[in-house]
């Protein structure tokens, strides 16, 4: 019933796996490597690549394209529910269960995970400056705000991990292909699907292995991730404002395109060379 879909490169996700498939609901869980060189997870994808319930693909990358990765097992699966995940995020079947009845029970709808907690106290992900929009829509136009929010101690929303319909994230076009480094990608799907109407739930908790800033970027140079972050919030709205509401992968039936114009309002320290056009508040 539900395909897991894990992108990765050179980093552990064996722990997550054996999460997953402790989960009745679980029907398979692909594996796409961005083209991992390290031994050790090397070795760990030709030794599981054999498992029933676990499917490895290589996609060579120069760097590590989450995007993209995550595209290609939207193509590869076959289970008409599809679950986002990290590799190093430890999975309960109430929180897996708790998504898929959301996705289920409604339509136009993504589930996200509303608490990551993480595994070690005073981990740095929580404590990052972050970013948040609010989507408003009247009669004559969507106005996208994007905000700072205020860190919540040691835990914080997931939402890359993200549930649905097989047939919605084809709908949606996937995932946009332009982001380079940690961050945004996954907001950017989601803000992509309230524009075109749907509904995004928040439920249930995991665990998330805590691993110090470095690795998040370990294929983009080792940047900081807030430098990878905020310049792909930039690329997201410019390609707001051009219209490219779809992402990268071929639509099947897609979503009618909205009629409404967008107006996008963001913090000015967001686009400080000023290269993108945006509707300052």
């Amino acid at each position: 019933m539900l395909d897991v879909i894990i992108p990765l490169k050179n980093r552990p996700f064996w722990d997550c796996v054996q999460s997953l498939l402790k989960i009745p609901a679980v029907t398979q869980v692909l594996l796409c490597d961005g083209g991992s060189t390290e031994a050790a997870v090397f070795d760990l994808l030709n030794k599981v690549a054999n498992q029933p319930q676990i499917k490895v693909f290589r996609y060579s990358q120069a760097s590590f394209n989450k995007a993209q990765l995550l595209n290609q097992g939207i193509l590869q699966a076959t289970a008409p529910f599809l679950l986002m995940s990290d590799g190093d995020i430890l999975w309960s079947q109430e929180t897996v269960q708790s998504l898929l009845a959301q996705v289920n029970a409604y339509p136009q709808t993504l589930a996200v995970v509303a608490q990551v907690e993480e595994s070690e106290p005073k981990a740095i992900a929580p404590q990052r400056p972050r970013y948040n929009y609010r989507l408003h829509r009247n009669q004559r136009e969507i106005r996208l705000e994007l905000y700072p929010e205020q860190s919540l101690g040691q835990e914080r929303p997931g939402c890359g991990l993200v549930c649905g319909d097989r047939q919605s994230f084809l709908q949606l076009g996937g995932y946009h292909e332009c982001f380079q480094g940690w961050g945004w990608e996954d907001q950017d799907l989601l803000l992509r699907a309230e524009i075109f109407g749907y509904q995004i739930t928040k439920v249930g908790q995991v665990i998330h292995q805590s691993h110090p800033d470095p690795g998040r970027n370990q294929c983009h140079r080792y940047l900081s991730p807030l430098v990878t972050r905020d310049r792909n919030i930039r690329r997201c709205l410019a390609a707001l404002r051009a219209k490219q509401f779809y992402g990268d992968l071929p639509c099947i039936k897609p979503q009618p395109l909205p009629t409404l114009p967008l107006r996008i309002q963001a913090p000015p320290e967001l686009w400080p060379d000023h290269s993108f056009a945006i509707d300052q508040k």
